[in-house]
């Protein structure tokens, strides 16, 4: 019993709040300069003229005339209509039909809505009062003392101060223009939220977006779901973007891509930054330097790579440290730390690098690799201090050269002659046409100019003293067969691609 008295009482307390809530106040008239009634016409209808205003819940209503129903609690303004809310938010208009029951004012003709953040001009405009929403379905424009919004369809929320606009919507802003289909901004702190595709467009970059937001006020802005960032030829792709346009900063996350379309350079990451005003980038977390060639490209990965541009010339060096391995199909290599400089195509490898081109292997205190930058095509190659080739004759024996520096010139990107200076040295195991072994060639001299084919030694020549030894192969001792500093690292070549994301074990 106790139970349904309790459940009576509730439903009556119900019944009051939604009598309260349905329950409308009459709108009251309060002047004019000339009053008309003539029930025969119509029962309901008051003409008011001259100076007319009328109050209802607070808010002023005044125009040149209008035709009062008071019995529906209905007006029909004509002429410099004008609704003050407080103070607080004005609308004017050349007609407005108010509804004091649903407390909606429908205007059209020069409309505009004013609040102390912004301006609303349409042709048409809903207003209502009691959800403080104010909506125009065809064409409107939007000031404040920041940005210029135009749409076909908007929706103003005067509470938390927030516009919806949707079809062909453009934000102009003195630095920017944005364009988009559907877009929230809030008046204050005057903040734009991306709901569809979007593209902000400057004199120093663009923007695409599907999906983030852009503080229009302290000029920094966050993008997600297909959004790219391009200055210039490079464009910055990643799951989500992060700009500060004062300091000209950009940050990327997650399945990055850099890409020069001019220099056809593509770089890939899961983070990088990119700071716009020198130029530079900066990314980790599987980083790659692709140099996209149709039929051939060049990979290069380490565990950072920086790039920055020169002080000098404004071309671009590019860095990248730790565990470094680089792919092509006629050339790979590893070192710990590799530098790029786009001047002059200079690749060079440090830390104990090694380079594998054909049958080759290389190693050098410093390898420099130089690519002819109008063919793309491998030039010449530096291997300076302690410089080392090896080529591998069979299953145990190996064709070694030595020398302090050794400069070798490519040709069709293939080694074509090698120039050992200092210290010179060379092994290798002489054979005939039918590859039949003679035997094993020794030669030291100051000088030596060598003459490959098909990456093999095809020809020697010495300067300087030289001094030469042919030995049956049944004479040369094990221990005498390679040169002092010799190092097989073929275990450690890169044999695809794929393989520059395996991780063996670190720098011998």
């Amino acid at each position: 019993m106790k139970l349904i008295y309790t459940l009576i009482l509730s439903f009556f307390a119900f019944s009051s709040v939604f009598s309260q809530e349905k329950k409308s106040t009459k709108i009251k008239y309060r002047h004019a300069d000339e009053h008309r009634y003539d029930k025969r016409i119509d029962p309901d209808a008051q003409m008011m003229i001259g100076k007319v205003m009328f109050e209802h819940d607070g808010t002023l209503l005044s125009c040149d005339s209008a035709v009062f129903y008071q019995g529906k609690n209905l007006i029909k303004a004509y002429g410099k209509v004008e609704i003050n809310q407080a103070d607080t938010l004005h609308m004017y208009s050349d007609f407005l039909s108010y509804n004091g029951d649903s407390k909606l004012a429908n205007a059209t003709g020069n409309v505009k809505l004013v609040d102390s953040q912004m301006t609303l001009t349409s042709d048409t405009l809903k207003f209502d009062r009691a959800q403080q929403i104010a909506y125009y379905p065809n064409n409107g424009v939007v000031k404040d003392s920041a940005n210029t919004l135009t749409s076909i369809i908007g929706s103003y929320y005067t509470i938390p101060k927030k516009m919806v606009f949707e079809n062909d919507v453009v934000v102009t802003n003195e630095k920017y223009i944005i364009k988009s289909d559907h877009l929230e901004y809030y008046t204050e702190p005057k903040t734009v939220y991306f709901l569809g595709p979007s593209t902000i467009t400057s004199e120093e970059n663009f923007i695409y977006c599907e999906n983030g937001f852009y503080d229009t006020k302290n000029d920094k802005s966050y993008f997600k779901q297909n959004s790219y960032f391009k200055s210039g030829p490079q464009t910055l792709k990643g799951d989500s973007l992060f700009y500060d346009r004062g300091i000209g900063f950009g940050s990327a996350t997650k399945d990055i891509e850099i890409f020069d379309s001019i220099k056809n350079l593509l770089i890939k990451g899961n983070y990088a930054e990119y700071y716009e005003l020198s130029d530079s980038v900066f990314v980790t977390g599987r980083a790659v330097a692709i140099n996209v060639v149709d039929q051939d490209s060049l990979f290069i990965h380490g565990d950072t790579l920086m790039m920055t541009q020169s002080e000098i010339d404004d071309k671009k060096i590019m860095k990248i440290f730790h565990n470094v391995k680089l792919f092509k199909s006629d050339m790979q290599g590893k070192c710990d730390s590799l530098t790029y400089n786009e001047a002059n195509g200079e690749i060079t490898l440090l830390n104990k690098p090694v380079l594998w081109s054909g049958k080759n292997q290389m190693t050098s205190d410093t390898i420099i690799i130089t690519n002819n930058l109008l063919t793309n095509q491998l030039d010449s190659l530096k291997l300076i201090n302690s410089a080392f080739i090896v080529s591998n004759d069979s299953i145990d024996n190996f064709n070694q050269i030595k020398g302090i520096d050794i400069l070798g010139k490519f040709k069709n990107n293939q080694l074509d002659v090698i120039h050992v200076m200092g210290n010179s040295e060379t092994l290798y195991f002489a054979r005939n046409e039918k590859q039949e072994l003679m035997g094993i060639n020794k030669a030291l001299s100051s000088y030596m100019v060598i003459k490959l084919r098909n990456n093999e030694i095809s020809e020697i020549s010495f300067v300087n003293d030289p001094e030469a030894t042919l030995s049956p192969n049944s004479k040369l001792p094990e221990n005498a067969r390679k040169l002092k500093g010799f190092i097989w690292r073929n275990d450690e070549r890169i044999l695809k691609k794929e393989d520059i994301w395996i991780s063996k074990d670190s720098i011998k």
